[in-house]
């Protein structure tokens, strides 16, 4: 089901009509067939029109990702990557490289352009809009133990939050521990995933998925308040976010790998957009209390000033207060 629809997506030309008898012959399957394939699309939120006489023609640009085009945009560091592929449908992209034997996962990046079982923290579902987000995972082996890499999530959000800098986005920042946020609406997630020993060697998989268009097409799937690159006044190609992101992210992780947090110091205390700002912290049994937040722990938690003193709080729902 997935490539006979990538193909038909490809066939339909934005703006253009293309006959049924067309786009049966490209595809080698009947018209019928066709017609079954244009309503599974419609069914993913592709407008695509239908005339008697006419054919059928897709009302919005869409730019399918495309491996030497990310690699046009990206930089030096993607020539480092074992494999960077592009498929059109998966449950996840974290799950298909935590499925695979850690020497394959190491520097693999997988696109999606569409995630049946995307996840965010906590167990949440990341809604990717075909054609209209970006979702990728990268793998990286590390020879140090897990606990090395307590602050690994911060650096991703700081890697992405830069590209997105880079690409011409402005007032975004980090809420701890990887979303980037506009005034507060959730603009990308990031979610990393382990596997391996607490001595090492282990595998760190890094998600992120990025809002690029939406058009309001997620309405009650999406559970917080959300914005994309168009609403912040980027209209860019696809492409050229996914490789700007994915070259920013392979520099971070490698430097991570040399020298750990300490680079990235400068840069959280930058990009945070919690600290000094009262939150609400729901820890995970349920219980809730309310503080101010005062950067990093010494283990990558968020430190919270409470009224009985402070603490670090390693995970748990964090809210601005009134936001």
């Amino acid at each position: 089901m997935g490539s006979g629809l990538a193909q038909l997506v490809r066939l339909l030309p934005p703006g253009r009509w293309c006959s049924g008898e067309q786009l049966a012959r490209s595809l080698k399957i009947s018209r019928a067939a066709v017609w079954k394939q244009i309503e599974r699309a419609r069914e993913l939120g592709l407008p695509i029109r239908a005339e008697r006489g006419r054919g059928y023609r897709l009302d919005l640009p869409l730019e399918l990702l495309s491996e030497p085009r990310m690699r046009d945009f990206g930089g030096a560091e993607l020539a480092t990557l074992q494999q960077l592929e592009v498929v059109f449908e998966t449950g996840s992209t974290n799950a298909d490289l935590l499925a695979l034997p850690p020497s394959q996962a190491h520097a693999r990046a997988r696109f999606a352009e569409r995630q049946t079982a995307g996840r965010g923290r906590r167990g949440r579902r990341w809604h990717a809009a075909l054609g209209r987000s970006l979702c990728f995972s990268l793998g990286w082996r590390f020879e140090a133990g897990l606990g090395a890499l307590a602050f690994l999530p911060l650096v991703t959000a700081i890697a992405v939050a830069e590209a997105l800098e880079e690409l011409g986005l402005a007032d975004h920042s980090i809420k701890w521990p990887n979303d980037i946020v506009v005034h507060p609406d959730k603009l990308a997630g990031c979610l990393l995933e382990v596997r391996g020993d607490v001595s090492g060697p282990c595998l760190a998989v890094l998600g992120v998925g990025l809002n690029i268009a939406l058009d309001d097409e997620p309405g009650a799937l999406i559970d917080q308040p959300w914005t994309d690159l168009q609403q912040q006044g980027l209209r860019l190609s696809r492409n050229h976010v996914a490789g700007a992101l994915l070259t920013r992210l392979i520099g971070a992780v490698q430097q991570y790998d040399r020298h750990g947090f300490a680079p990235f110091e400068d840069a959280w205390k930058r990009w945070d957009g919690l600290s000094g700002k009262t939150v609400m912290v729901r820890a995970e049994d349920g219980t809730e209390r309310s503080g101010v937040a005062r950067g990093l722990g010494s283990r990558g938690g968020l430190l919270v000033h409470f009224a009985d003193g402070e603490r670090e709080c390693l995970a748990g729902e964090v809210s601005v207060r009134g936001g």
